[in-house]
């Protein structure tokens, strides 16, 4: 029994690790949607870049025509900022379609979870009774 739910435990903490990998992207994306549609709307030319944890950096935009998007991994599409736009935005919405399923799936395995530590239990009550 504690086998299982150890086991059940590890799954709860990966769906948990996955949940919070999809958040980070789904954020990513807003941040480039976001900038690509300020950027169209001022058409300013110098902009902040974060470029890693809440640090920033100055850069100049030398056109609106193109910006590079990370489509995966590391691999990167150059498009124009209004494709750009677009793409971001249906990839936050398949990437929030993604979280609603490991939302779901971490509320079943809690459920499991909670159902073989409460049968553990009762079978440690049943032990010291007898």
């Amino acid at each position: 029994m504690e086998r299982a739910i150890q086991n059940k435990r590890e799954q709860v903490r990966e769906v948990g690790q996955n949940y919070a990998a999809l958040y980070d992207e789904t954020e990513e994306y807003m941040r480039v949607a976001d900038i690509c549609m300020a950027y169209l709307k001022d058409k300013k030319s110098r902009v902040m870049v974060n470029v890693a944890d809440g640090v920033f950096t100055r850069a100049s935009v030398a056109s609106d025509a193109h910006v590079c998007i990370r489509l995966i991994d590391n691999l990167f599409a150059e498009m124009p900022m209004e494709q750009a736009i677009t793409y971001c935005l249906k990839r936050i919405a398949l990437l929030e379609e993604r979280m609603k399923h490991q939302r779901r799936e971490s509320q079943i395995l809690q459920f499991q979870l909670n159902k073989l530590m409460l049968g553990a239990a009762k079978m440690a009550r049943r032990k010291r009774n007898n």
